[in-house]
């Protein structure tokens, strides 16, 4: 499909975790959500919450500390050491609440924040939300050699491979690869026919399991009743020192594929969602109740990583935009 190699210049790299503020309880205390607690948080600050775990830190007070089980408040629940809970996203969403990229833009996240993650498991689950403003947007072409419009990447080798990828295929649909071999540039992808509507959010996820060695395509148009669903068995996914590339590709040493549109909510998880959990959490713009979450990116005005996982992304141009007005509904 696509040429792949590490660009160090395409986009920063270098992320690490947020310093974590002194513990009178063993546990290092977090920083405040800055935005009161209430739907997506903005993530660390420098103001600090005292003993957060006895305090039960949650979306009633905003905090973003380690939570204990049970120390949460009831309206969440203590998911991978943090307080989690489903809230619906604004519909329409408010301004400043998605990510517009012009065809020449990408945000990348450094292997340091997913790699482990997602090797430990095996599998993975990539969900983005997707809008393309104008006809102009959608690439056009027949040929199997593209164009592509990527919304995710994650390189991997020197050449074209993708640990995997998620993007639109001019001719074809919306598809996802998974990559096994770096230096042979083997992948395995699967489609799924949909040709994307102008000025309306799809939500797109790519799911792989480990065990069955079987990756999934699920693509909700919200004015149809059922999602299309596609299924396509793959090999084990490989990950090497490449960065999470979000509205581009990289291709033997060069970015590639850019997406023109918008973005918004990018979840990667670690563990197979099945179309059920996928089709009920789509409109949540929250840190799930569920585990397995590895990156979320809700792009409410900045790259923060949600997830407190380290994963802050960095942008390749300082101009990159976000939605200025309220968006479209879902």
């Amino acid at each position: 499909m696509l040429s792949k190699a590490f660009l160090g210049l395409c986009c920063g790299m270098a992320l690490g975790f947020p310093a974590a503020c002194g513990s009178r309880t063993g546990l290092p205390e977090q920083p405040l959500n800055t935005d009161g607690g209430g739907g997506r948080g903005k993530g660390p600050t420098d103001a600090c919450v005292p003993n957060c775990v006895s305090k039960s830190c949650g979306a009633s007070d905003g905090c973003l500390g380690i939570c204990l089980q049970g120390s949460c408040p009831s309206e969440s629940t203590c998911v991978d050491g943090h307080c989690a809970s489903a809230q619906l996203c604004p519909n329409p969403k408010p301004a400043n609440q998605a990510l517009i990229l012009d065809g020449s833009q990408c945000v990348t996240v450094a292997p340091a924040a997913l790699n482990a993650a997602l090797t430990s498991t095996g599998d993975l689950t990539v969900e983005v939300w997707s809008f393309f403003p104008t006809a102009a947007s959608i690439p056009t072409g027949t040929s199997s050699a593209g164009p592509f419009s990527m919304m995710a990447a994650k390189p991997i080798g020197t050449s074209w491979g993708d640990s995997f990828g998620v993007y639109f295929q001019a001719g074809w649909g919306f598809d996802s690869v998974v990559g096994s071999a770096p230096l042979a540039n083997s992948y395995d992808a699967v489609t799924a026919f949909v040709n994307p509507p102008v000025a309306r959010w799809l939500h797109i996820a790519l799911t792989f399991s480990r065990g069955t060695q079987i990756m999934t395509m699920v693509v909700f148009d919200p004015s149809s009743a059922q999602p299309t669903i596609a299924t396509q068995p793959g090999d084990a996914i490989a990950y090497d020192g490449n960065p999470l590339v979000i509205g581009a590709d990289i291709d033997t040493g060069a970015l590639s594929s850019f997406f023109t549109g918008e973005l918004d909510e990018l979840y990667v998880w670690n563990v197979v969602r099945d179309a059920t959990e996928i089709a009920n959490d789509r409109e949540n713009c929250t840190l799930p109740t569920a585990s397995g979450l590895v990156g979320y990116w809700p792009f409410d005005g900045d790259f923060t990583d949600a997830s407190h996982h380290g994963g802050d992304g960095v942008p390749s141009d300082p101009r990159i935009a976000f939605d200025p007005t309220p968006g479209v509904p879902f």
